[in-house]
């Protein structure tokens, strides 16, 4: 779940017949210190109740309701939001993003948080930051690590539902 000022976010991918990638995320935003953790996981609950959702990635690291979701029989996937994996998914994103192959609904909140992403070099690639203005950037970190558990890409089969929990939190 979000520590102080951050965000958190749902972001859903279906690849669509025409080989094209679709994402949308929907975020939460704190209006006071934290997001209720309880309104996020009601989403999910109600997305795999009335959708064909295949799994959910999910970083447990601040995710404390997770084995309750996992109790309940919700497909999760653990994906912790580290290193080798993290590398692989921005790396993953940005490809499919320069191929024109992701595309989103046009959100102005979603668009502004992977606009606000920075790249961060390592010894091993790159992965995903906060810029210079410390914009929020959940959803964009969400989108990789849906992207990343996706695997790699086949051919154009019919759509179908993943969704990921996604969020990041940072110290100030």
């Amino acid at each position: 779940m979000s520590l102080r000022r951050d965000s958190s976010a749902v972001v859903t991918v279906q690849r669509r017949p025409d080989g094209k990638v679709q994402v949308s995320a929907r975020i939460w935003f704190p209006a006071g210190k934290l997001i209720d953790q309880s309104e996020v996981d009601d989403y999910l609950r109600t997305l795999t109740s009335t959708c064909d959702v295949k799994w959910i990635a999910a970083d447990p690291a601040f995710w404390p309701s997770l084995p309750e979701l996992e109790e309940e029989k919700l497909p999760i996937v653990r994906w912790p939001q580290q290193g080798r994996n993290m590398i692989s998914a921005c790396t993953r994103t940005y490809r499919l993003i320069m191929d024109g192959i992701l595309v989103h609904d046009g959100s102005p909140d979603f668009s502004d948080q992977v606009s606000s992403a920075a790249p961060h070099s390592t010894d091993r690639g790159w992965a995903l930051k906060k810029g210079r203005t410390h914009k929020r950037i959940d959803s964009a970190v969400a989108l990789a690590m849906a992207i990343g558990a996706m695997g790699e890409p086949v051919e154009p089969a019919p759509p179908k539902l993943m969704i990921l929990r996604g969020h990041r939190a940072t110290p100030d």
